[in-house]
């Protein structure tokens, strides 16, 4: 009886076992899955506990050292709205934490701490999208995480002897202690990646895909915290009058902002005129030339430097390719959208204080440091075949980036451990 004979037939060409090449190709692909997922859940673990933490105190009552954060008042908002004594102005977080809560029998502190965990892994996510987009062909993926999780990081450089506080004054590109600012920040990487994407290209028109994605995404985030709708909204405007085309680019603008404006003009209402004002009825909106941020900076110029050395730096070395990279322009178009209403803007009466005309400028501050490293990765990959003055300059940056990433590591570990986040 004669054996079987292999089918050698076109089309079909059976393989025989893998090369040691191929092989080696599958585990390395792998690894890379099993460490990028370690990275996401790994940050996905590591705030859950800190949030669970801020969730059990009692925030603006609580001395230091006891996770103090402003998780509590809103879960504490949250409630008293399920009673019918409070309205929200911007209900996102909140009803979000309800449904959770609702549908797996949780309580509202472990609802929170799980919504805000994902919001995290969603930023640290949305950091390696960006910088992946620019460096793939530059960096490995291990790289980009690494770099990732020095971005999610970086703070003001924090100098005691100027100010004892490392956030108040100078702000940060990352703070944990603000539900509501933690979950509106994946969505405004969001609108910044679709709107770049459309920009960059050199495209028409957008389509009717992209303005509803980015009509979407701008409208959850004002449902949650308005202040990046408030930066992204002028920005844009100031975007279309200075590369006016066609009239149809200023209606599809139009378009894809209106809803945002709509619920804009119901928050302000709900917020000043509304039960939403709850124990600050007497809260307006009112000009206020840098009264906020002169109560706690001791220098206003000099906390701008702490916060913008790395930014600042990278434009002022590299300004010809910043000016070449839509994402980062707009970045800084935020950036100072952001640090104008700071300076110009506030609310009279018992949120004098809070500063919350100030929440726009940190979530552009992310974008800015975001949008800011892969020219600085770009420009030490030029270090060997630099001049001595140019290697100076590189050395001086990234001396400057060490010292963010050493501030915020200090701030992330004096927060996670208890302390004030001030």
């Amino acid at each position: 009886m004669k054996a079987a004979v292999p089918d050698r037939s076109p089309g079909s060409s059976p393989r025989g076992p893998p090369t040691p090449h191929e092989s080696n190709g599958a585990h390395l692909k792998t690894f890379t899955v099993i460490y990028k997922a370690l990275f996401f859940l790994g940050w996905g673990v590591l705030s859950a506990i800190l949030f669970l933490k801020q969730a059990s105190q009692q925030a603006f009552h609580a001395p230091d050292g006891i996770y103090f954060s402003d998780l509590p008042s809103h879960l504490e908002l949250l409630r008293l709205s399920q009673k019918g004594d409070k309205s929200m102005g911007h209900p996102g977080f909140h009803y979000a934490v309800l449904l959770l809560a609702k549908a797996f029998n949780i309580s509202l502190e472990v609802s929170a701490a799980i919504i805000l965990s994902a919001a995290t892994m969603a930023i640290a996510l949305a950091i390696y999208m960006a910088l992946r987009r620019s460096l793939a062909t530059t960096l490995p993926d291990y790289l980009l995480l690494l770099f990732s999780g020095s971005l999610m990081l970086v703070s003001a450089i924090y100098a005691p002897f100027f100010n004892k506080h490392i956030y108040l004054g100078q702000g940060s590109p990352n703070a944990w202690h603000n539900p509501t600012l933690l979950m509106v920040k994946p969505l405004s990487f969001a609108c910044v990646m679709m709107f770049a994407s459309h920009a960059e290209d050199g495209k028409g028109p957008m389509t009717i895909k992209e303005i509803l994605a980015i009509a979407a995404s701008l409208f959850l985030s004002s449902l949650i915290k308005p202040n990046f709708a408030l930066i992204f909204i002028p920005a844009m405007a100031i975007y279309v009058a200075l590369n006016w085309r066609t009239a149809s680019l200023a209606w599809q603008s139009l378009v894809t902002i209106l809803p945002t404006i709509c619920l804009l003009g119901w928050q302000y209402l709900a917020s000043y005129k509304g039960t939403a004002a709850g124990d600050s009825p007497n809260a307006h909106i009112i000009p206020d030339f840098l009264g906020v941020w002169q109560h706690w900076s001791p220098n206003i110029l000099a906390s701008s430097a702490l916060v913008l050395a790395f930014p600042l730096s990278i434009l002022i070395f590299r300004f010809r390719a910043a000016q070449q990279d839509f994402s980062l322009k707009f970045a800084w178009l935020l950036t100072i959208v952001g640090f104008l209403q700071y300076s110009l803007l506030a609310e009279s009466g018992d949120r004098y204080l809070h500063g919350n005309w100030g929440w726009g400028r940190l979530i552009a501050l992310q974008l800015l440091f975001v949008y800011s490293f892969p020219h600085f990765v770009r420009w030490v990959g030029r270090f060997r075949n630099a001049g001595w003055r140019e290697r100076l300059q590189i050395t001086s940056v990234a001396t400057i980036f060490i010292l963010h990433f050493a501030s915020g590591t200090y701030y992330f570990a004096r927060i996670y451990t208890g302390g004030s986040y001030y």
